[in-house]
């Protein structure tokens, strides 16, 4: 809980810095994702929608902070298996074209906790990437395929 929690002040004060430099909206973002989370030895679909901006560029690094909503669809017990998450990412350039992703944050809901993940973003266009990431929730893993849309960046 403790590195999520410093995850996200450290996005909201590079998305400060980074305001009082550059034009903010060019690196604000919206996506979806679908995916498998496994609970309890049980496999669920899971749907995201999320919000972000890239805050900071640290080096060849790219620091953001997001904000999202997902639901699994199924309901378990008193579980309604939706709930909402914010977190950093921390992006680095492999290839112009090619990004590795490594997440952290909190989620909120049912089943609150502390998220952790990697994963990998391929720049589709200047303005779209497509990302691969494999997450763990408190033991429950996902595996998540989802894209991000800049609608304000050009080249």
């Amino acid at each position: 809980m403790k590195a999520a929690a410093w995850m996200v002040v450290l996005a909201g004060l590079g998305l400060h810095a980074h305001a009082a430099t550059k034009d903010l909206a060019a690196d604000v973002y919206g996506g979806a994702g679908v995916g498998s989370r496994d609970v309890s030895d049980e496999s669920r679909t899971v749907v995201e929608l999320y919000l972000g901006a890239e805050a900071a560029r640290i080096g060849p690094a790219r620091l953001g902070v997001e904000f999202g909503y997902f639901d699994t669809s199924e309901r378990v017990g008193d579980e309604s298996g939706d709930g909402y998450w914010l977190g950093g990412l921390l992006a680095f350039g492999l290839t112009p074209d090619v990004r590795a992703l490594l997440r952290a944050g909190v989620d909120f809901g049912d089943t609150p906790g502390d998220h952790a993940g990697i994963g990998l973003g391929y720049l589709v266009e200047h303005n779209m990437e497509t990302r691969f990431e494999l997450l763990s929730l408190d033991g429950d893993t996902t595996m998540l395929f989802s894209v991000a849309y800049y609608p304000l960046r050009y080249r």
